[in-house]
């Protein structure tokens, strides 16, 4: 009895979750067969000016663009990134309550900025009814550095010299006397310039998050507070990654460890002598430590004696618990089968019974 009831139970726990999961089904059919309307006012297609004479923006430098979408309430955003790597990719653009817009953007990073013409900043729209609209913008952008014109009003660097590093090159030069600040400018492995302005009184500059094995030119040269850029100095340079030392070979180093130590001749010259032995006292100097190392190898081997003892006892637990669950098991099934096995009289005891 108590078996059969076990079995109804397993079934209906089973079943019911089949049942909850195709009235689910249902229910998002219906949703779906619904007709879906939107509701709201198509966002039409702007038109793009600015106040600006030119379209061509330089380096700390802000981009100013009107757009007229004929249409109020709307929330437009624009994507900045297309003109500056560091700016937001949502920035938002003002609204003037008259179904135009304006949009201002943060002063142009040398470092950070992307350099080429016409580039187009896209703009996204979204109305009050959730209809949204993304354009890109008619008037194109173009993004330049100051050009490096030789003979201007400053002369390049005495002396330009680099030292190259893990992903990085140091750069250092004399001063400019007169000069409002230093540009460094090197185009990267992407093709793209970047710049670096620097103080007049730097005389050295850290380029990093560069790719080892690139050849980079880098050009140095002195502005003015007009902008004007003098005379350039150009070096090439290329990171370079850090050599890993390889280990020292035990057997070798025992072998020398084990001839005697050489004593120094006092009596020889420091400099210029024909006495070899002070260079193999310093060729000793590392085998010191190799019997150290040695004993570390050989004391790993308990511990990975230790190792296969504890996974042997736990394959054994393993067993065990199996063992037990099984027999468990089997011993339950022929109890309860017992227990159901109708009782037969066995009748009066006899002689030939004992």
């Amino acid at each position: 009895m108590e078996l059969t009831k076990a079995k109804n139970f397993l079934i209906w726990f089973f079943i019911l979750p089949l049942f909850f999961l195709g009235f689910l089904v249902n229910i998002r059919k219906a949703q779906a067969a619904e007709p879906q309307t939107v509701s709201g006012p198509t966002i039409y297609t702007p038109r793009f000016y600015s106040p600006d004479e030119s379209n061509i923006y330089f380096e700390n430098q802000v981009i100013t663009i009107h757009i007229n979408y004929g249409q109020v309430g709307l929330r437009v955003t624009a994507d900045l990134t297309v003109i500056d790597r560091s700016m937001p990719v949502n920035m938002p653009v003002k609204d003037n309550a008259s179904g135009t817009y304006t949009l201002t953007t943060p002063a142009l990073y040398p470092e950070t900025m992307v350099m080429g013409p016409g580039i187009a900043i896209p703009f996204t729209a979204v109305d009050q009814a959730g209809n949204m609209a993304t354009v890109n913008s008619t008037y194109l952008v173009d993004i330049r550095t100051y050009p490096l014109k030789g003979g201007a009003e400053f002369n390049a660097p005495a002396r330009l010299s680099a030292l190259s590093g893990d992903g990085q090159v140091h750069l250092w030069w004399t001063s400019i006397p007169g000069a409002y600040r230093i540009l460094v400018r090197y185009q990267d492995d992407q093709g793209f310039w970047r710049q670096v302005a620097l103080q007049p009184e730097n005389s050295d500059v850290i380029i990093r998050n560069l790719r080892n094995g690139y050849n980079y030119q880098f050009m140095v040269a002195g502005q003015g507070s007009s902008g004007t850029v003098g005379e350039v100095k150009i070096i090439w340079a290329a990171p370079v990654a850090p050599q890993i030392e390889q280990p020292a070979v035990p057997q070798e180093v025992s072998s020398v460890q084990s001839q005697p130590p050489v004593e120094e001749n006092k009596s020889q010259p420091a400099i210029g002598g024909a006495h070899e032995e002070p260079q193999e006292k310093v060729a000793q100097v590392p085998a010191q430590e190799t019997p150290t190392e040695v004993a570390k190898s050989e004391e790993k081997k308990p511990e990975e004696q230790r190792n296969w003892n504890r996974l042997l006892l736990a394959i054994s637990i393993l067993i065990i618990a199996a063992g037990a669950a099984i027999g468990g098991y089997y011993g339950y099934e022929w109890w309860m089968a017992r227990r159901e096995e109708p009782f037969r009289d066995q009748g009066p005891k006899s002689k030939s019974r004992w």
